[in-house]
């Protein structure tokens, strides 16, 4: 039942100041239902989506030596680059960029399987420090509002991104140097 039909159904049944209790509930109901929208897409790209997050997935597939168009558009050539890395990284391979994802572009090593077997790569992980701009910031600030930490999702590492990361390293048992590197992004992206 949507919530404009609650309301309805509780002014006929209960009169108008319960109403009132109905629309503060309907209220609430639809904000958590936006919020989870608001969650489910800050921490997972699909098919069909677009934006600068997924120009920043495609830019790192880029660096990592795919050969893809950075246009902003998770096209099928996107989704097959995602489902290849995926693979390499020995994680599901469902072509879905969600956290297990994002960790194995930013922060994990993969196993590399070209033609001759050489054992393990190490990722090139981008290692945010105080000052650091950009989408891969806005991302760890956007996962750090997900966890209940107070930043402000502006994409700029300030202090009280850096805050947030020392937090969340010293609960998590790591060092806190309030960096974020592979360690810290693991345990942001690893476990969800």
């Amino acid at each position: 039942m949507d919530p404009t039909s609650f309301i309805e159904v509780l002014i006929q049944l209960a009169g108008p100041s319960a109403a009132r209790v109905g629309e503060a509930l309907a209220a609430r109901a639809e904000a958590a239902l936006e919020r989870n929208e608001r969650l489910k897409s800050a921490t997972h790209l699909f098919f069909g989506d677009e934006g600068e997050v997924v120009s920043g997935v495609q830019a790192r597939l880029v660096e990592l030596g795919s050969d893809l168009a950075v246009d902003g558009r998770y096209s099928r050539e996107t989704q097959l680059e995602v489902i290849k890395l995926q693979a390499r990284a020995q994680i599901r391979a469902d072509g879905v960029c969600g956290p297990h994802t994002f960790a194995a572009l930013w922060g994990h090593r993969l196993k590399d399987h070209g033609s001759v077997a050489t054992g393990e790569a190490e990722l090139g992980c981008v290692i945010l420090r105080m000052g650091a701009r950009g989408i891969i910031t806005r991302a760890v600030q956007t996962r750090l509002a997900e966890l209940d930490w107070e930043v402000e999702e502006d994409g700029l590492y300030g202090q009280d991104t850096q805050r947030a990361i020392f937090g969340l390293q010293a609960r998590a048992g790591l060092v806190a140097d309030g960096r974020c590197g592979p360690e810290t992004f693991a345990v942001l992206f690893g476990d969800i």
